[in-house]
């Protein structure tokens, strides 16, 4: 079969005559280059709590973050925000193994007995219909967000806040999450909700909250969960690491344990407002973020760094047929993302309905118009771990559904690389979106 469908990829990729590069034309864009960089937010860059151990040295979280990333981490492979370079992100030539196949998202829920069209992978990567739309959401309504035997474990502070550690059950799974206080704390009072979704493969630790420790950010709940099979490193709550249940799915059930951990923090903890919740993440935090904002209508408002939001993507699609017809993956981590869905089809372990539904479900820009009003992204030009045509396409759509400023913003950095760093003045403008829900 792998034979088959790889002689089919390569006459479609032929006749399609893909591009070799990950770029695309898009509405035109704010090059905000000449404003400061607030390093607030150096903790979300990517992911990345664990830049925490380097730049919030007033943590106490001693955890070191494992620099040999595996090829399977997705959305921050190889991203380092110590050096610019190291956020180059080159092609893994290495082989699939069953690590890399713990990433596709649902790969053995079902198994649909539906009829292979004729040309698969033209299929797999043509645009939805509106009826696959609604079958995602009705999908999406059925998924199990419920949240059970919540409890607090622990207790600590990080920049002299305190935070506790938290478990609960989701889908079946015992999951593990992190909140940190308001800085004045009082339980008959009322305080906003900032969701901070984690990029990379390595879990999350307390470092997380450290960015969010001054100003306007002192006056918020921080809720953070370490996705199911992730980690969650406990800092000075002296738990040591704890590791969520259940089986990798990145974007899909990332966001099915944060809204459920947001449901424990709203039915738990006095004082956290159910109306004024903001969502924010880096990377495929960035991704989790939008998908959660669409599927979870408590999200008022959210702003990202560098999120992938069209696994369909022309530019996705040329990777993956090239990963085809040269039988390896398909260089940077939203094009692999796509190629273990794909591969877990023509390997048979996935049915081609169910490939279809995850490379679109794992796409904001097909449900953008449920996204929450203010919404900012934040792109470089230079992001090699996703690309900036995936922040071109939502800005794209976004304009045929008529949202504009300040509803939906859209600001480019030429040169921008996959750091916050390299963004000047994209921390203050994230700054004050969340905090405009304060006013």
């Amino acid at each position: 079969m792998w034979f088959r469908l790889a002689l089919v990829a390569f006459g479609v990729l032929v006749s399609w005559g893909c591009s070799a590069s990950n770029s695309s034309d898009g509405p035109p864009v704010n090059l905000n280059a000449d404003m400061g960089l607030d390093a607030e937010l150096d903790e979300m860059a990517g992911d990345r709590e664990d830049v925490g151990a380097e730049f919030d040295r007033g943590t106490s979280d001693g955890s070191k973050f494992d620099a040999e990333l595996s090829s399977a981490d997705m959305y921050d492979a190889r991203d380092a925000h110590t050096h610019p370079t190291d956020a180059m992100v080159r092609p893994d030539q290495s082989p699939m193994d069953d690590d890399d196949m713990s990433l596709v998202s649902d790969a053995f829920v079902s198994a649909d007995s539906a009829p292979v069209p004729e040309d698969p992978l033209a299929a797999l990567f043509a645009e939805p219909t509106q009826d696959e739309l609604r079958a995602i959401r009705a999908q999406w309504a059925t998924w199990d967000v419920s949240v059970n035997d919540w409890q607090i474990l622990g207790e600590g502070s990080i920049r002299r806040i305190p935070f506790a550690v938290v478990s609960h059950r989701v889908d079946g799974n015992l999951h593990y999450g992190a909140v940190r206080y308001p800085a004045d704390y009082q339980p008959n009072s009322n305080y906003p909700v900032l969701v901070l979704n984690h990029g990379g493969g390595n879990g999350v630790g307390i470092n997380i909250f450290g960015g969010y420790s001054e100003g306007c950010y002192r006056n918020f709940f921080l809720v953070a969960a370490s996705f199911r099979s992730e980690e969650l490193r406990t800092g000075n709550a002296g738990l040591g690491t704890l590791t969520s249940e259940g089986q990798s799915s990145v974007l899909d059930r990332d966001v099915s344990d944060v809204m459920a951990l947001l449901s424990g923090v709203l039915d738990n903890i006095p004082g956290a407002d159910s109306q004024r919740i903001v969502a924010h993440g880096g990377s495929r935090g960035a991704g989790v973020t939008a998908l959660l904002s669409i599927r979870d209508p408590r999200i008022r408002r959210a702003g990202v760094y560098y999120g992938a939001t069209n696994h369909i993507h022309p530019d996705v699609k040329a990777a993956v047929l090239r990963a085809v017809e040269m039988n390896r993956p398909a260089g940077n981590p939203v094009n692999q993302t796509a190629w273990r869905k794909v591969r877990a089809f023509l390997d048979g372990d996935m049915a081609f309905a169910d490939a279809r539904q995850a490379l679109l479900r794992g796409s904001a820009v097909f449900f953008a118009e449920d996204l929450p009003q203010p919404y900012h992204h934040h792109h470089g030009t230079a992001d090699q771990s996703v690309p900036v045509a995936q922040g071109r396409a939502l800005a794209a759509r976004m304009a045929e559904l008529g949202v504009v400023a300040p509803d939906f913003e859209y600001t480019e950095y030429e040169g921008g690389e996959h750091n916050p760093r390299t963004m000047p003045g994209s921390a203050e403008s994230i700054r004050e979106l969340v905090c405009g829900i304060l006013e």
